[in-house]
């Protein structure tokens, strides 16, 4: 079996056992299946991705297209688990940003065993290294040549779990919405920044990587929602202090 397949289900179990711990005990298994349904759609917007990144090949071969386990695409299992999420969020009335912060603790587990699946199978690369580069590692690319290269997927995931602990903290008892907007903000921007540094090919766009390009996009869009949910928590703790005040004085 692909120890890549191995990895990210292990990250999944972990992220839907992070889901099921931190719902209402009466609400668990509902959201557990959201879960899973999100997973789902995290797999399929994977895919669908990565067939767009590769159309040429897949318009003279439609039949590979269902071929899950041959090529999966970062950005899009974060867009696909999004949009999951936000429509999971409308049919069952729990509140969009709710549901978005409750499905984000699968975030950190998935994105991680990603990063470390990567290195198993020779994926996400970086740069190789001069002979004798003593912070290099012996690690396969694509070709399944094994040379000294930057160790990029075992920093990338620890510096994952560094920063993502952070911004957890940072948002734990908050409004909705801003523990899914900060974690999904500090996630786009280590990816924008760890694509920068690969050195497996990808198409270009405007002169960068089409992912460096897809994950500064997505970074606006969550700096903008950041802002909008920041002024939000403003003004609820303000309206909160007033109404302190105003028992006070009575």
């Amino acid at each position: 079996m692909n120890p890549f397949s191995i990895i990210i289900g292990i990250g999944a179990s972990i992220g839907l056992w992070r889901v099921y711990g931190q719902s209402a005990p009466a609400q668990r298994i509902r959201w557990l299946c959201t879960g899973i349904c999100v997973l789902f759609g995290s797999l399929l917007g994977a895919r669908l991705v990565y067939v767009l990144f590769h159309l040429h090949y897949y318009s003279l071969y439609p039949g590979e297209i269902l071929k899950f386990w041959s090529g999966l695409d970062s950005f899009g299992a974060f867009m696909g688990a999004v949009f999951f999420t936000i429509f999971a969020g409308l049919v069952l009335r729990s509140g969009i940003f709710r549901t978005l912060d409750l499905m984000t603790v699968m975030l950190l587990p998935i994105a991680v065993a990603g990063w470390l699946g990567c290195w198993a199978v020779g994926a996400a690369y970086g740069q190789a290294l001069e002979p004798g580069t003593w912070w290099g590692m012996l690690m396969l690319d694509e070709t399944g040549v094994t040379s000294l290269r930057v160790p990029l997927q075992p920093l990338a995931a620890a510096s994952l779990i560094l920063f993502m602990f952070l911004a957890d903290r940072f948002t734990r008892h908050s409004v909705h919405g801003l523990a899914f907007a900060v974690n999904c903000l500090v996630f786009s921007l280590h990816a924008l920044i760890f694509t920068l540094m690969r050195a497996d090919p990808m198409q270009t766009l405007w002169g960068l990587r089409l992912d460096t390009v897809l994950f500064g996009f997505s970074l606006v869009i969550l700096v903008i929602l950041l802002i909008f949910l920041l002024r939000q928590k403003s003004k609820t703790d303000k309206m909160k202090k007033y109404n302190l005040q105003q028992e006070v004085d009575v």
